[in-house]
């Protein structure tokens, strides 16, 4: 998958923050989503945006609800608007 021209760096916020909490390393997560271990990691680090199908997997590996991860999401996009 190539890296989108607009990426959403909040995106990958939330997903790193919620494995973080969850106390996940990033090849657990990666094995359970069915993804790399390097596209996980371009996904947090907000270089490439996941697909729809991928961001259920990733939601999915973490044991969380899409509603949670959006909930992460909106408030990673409102701090990084500070």
């Amino acid at each position: 998958m190539s890296a989108s021209s607009n990426p959403q760096p909040a995106l990958g916020a939330a997903i790193r923050a919620l494995r973080i909490k969850k106390e996940a390393k990033q090849q657990a997560v990666a094995e359970a989503a069915g993804i790399t271990v390097a596209h996980l990691s371009k996904i947090e680090r907000g270089l490439t945006n996941p697909t729809w199908g991928t961001v259920v997997a990733i939601a999915e590996a973490l044991d969380t609800s899409l509603l949670q991860l959006a909930k992460r999401y909106e408030a990673a996009k409102d701090s990084q608007r500070r």
